[in-house]
């Protein structure tokens, strides 16, 4: 494994640029490369990136943390989308 794969490993936003999604179980959703919230309810979650929106569905649902280019969601997340710019 060349250094550039484990630096991008460690830090994947920041080298590439490519919003980053990771889930953690069905409570946690971070979205990496934020541009900002399209729909916020209890229900609903909709983050803005570069590529489109990252939408979590669930109960409960909160922002956890709230950067300029990251978004943390908790609650309990039963499915999740993603619908790209047209």
């Amino acid at each position: 494994m060349n250094s550039e794969k484990k630096l991008r490993d460690i830090v994947p936003y920041e080298l590439t640029k490519t919003p980053v999604s990771q889930i953690v179980g069905n409570r946690e959703l971070t979205v990496e490369g934020s541009k900002g919230i399209e729909e916020y309810t209890e229900i609903s979650i909709k983050v803005k990136t570069s590529d489109g929106l990252v939408c979590a569905y669930g109960t409960g649902l909160n922002i956890k943390l709230l950067s300029t280019s990251a978004v943390i969601v908790e609650g309990l997340i039963n499915r999740i989308e993603f619908e790209e710019w047209r």
